[in-house]
C-alpha cells in the first residue's frame, strides 16, 4: 500500500512540475517572425528552433500595407537545417506561397508527415530543429508594407 501510493504521488509531482506533459502543453506554439516589417528584397529570417515535440509547422504570409512597385511580387518559404545538421537549408517538399501582389494578401503552406503532397499548400514532410523562412520580393523596386509572418508549430 504505501507503494502505491509512493508511486501515486510521484506520477502526480510529475505532472504539477511538468516532468510529464500536461495537455496544456500541447497547444499550438506562434511564432511571428516578422511583424509589421515592409519588404522590398529577399530577405531570410534568423534560425528558428522548432519546439521538441512538434509534428506541423503552418507558415502564414499577410501583406495589410501599401504595396508598390512594378509587378511586384511577394512569397514565403519554410527551409529547414538538414537532418545531418549541416549549415545548409533546404526546402522540404518545395512549397512557396502564391505570390502576394497586392494589399490585404493571405497566403498559407503546411508542412507535416500527415499532409499529402498538394503544390503550394501542403507536403508530407518530418520537420527537422532549426527551420528558416524565407521571403521572396520580385519585380522592379517592389514594396510591400505592413507585411506579417506568422509560424504555427501543432503537436
Amino acid at each position: 500500500m504505501r507503494r502505491r501510493l509512493s508511486i501515486a504521488l510521484l506520477i502526480a509531482a510529475f505532472v504539477v512540475f511538468g516532468a510529464f506533459p500536461a495537455s496544456a502543453q500541447f497547444a499550438p506554439i506562434l511564432v511571428n517572425v516578422y511583424t509589421n516589417t515592409t519588404v522590398t528584397v529577399t530577405t531570410t529570417s534568423a534560425d528558428i528552433p522548432v519546439p521538441a515535440g512538434a509534428r506541423t509547422v503552418a507558415l502564414f504570409l499577410t501583406v495589410v500595407g501599401t504595396v508598390s512597385g512594378t509587378t511586384p511580387t511577394l512569397s514565403a518559404q519554410v527551409k529547414q537545417k538538414d537532418a545531418q545538421g549541416q549549415a545548409q537549408y533546404v526546402n522540404p517538399g518545395a512549397l512557396v506561397t502564391t505570390n502576394c501582389t497586392a494589399t490585404s494578401c493571405i497566403q498559407e503552406i503546411v508542412y507535416g508527415p500527415a499532409f499529402p503532397t498538394i503544390a503550394n499548400v501542403s507536403a508530407p514532410v518530418i520537420l527537422s530543429t532549426i527551420v528558416q523562412v524565407v521571403l521572396t520580393a520580385g519585380g522592379t523596386t517592389p514594396s510591400f508594407g505592413g507585411t506579417y509572418v506568422t509560424l504555427v508549430f501543432s503537436f
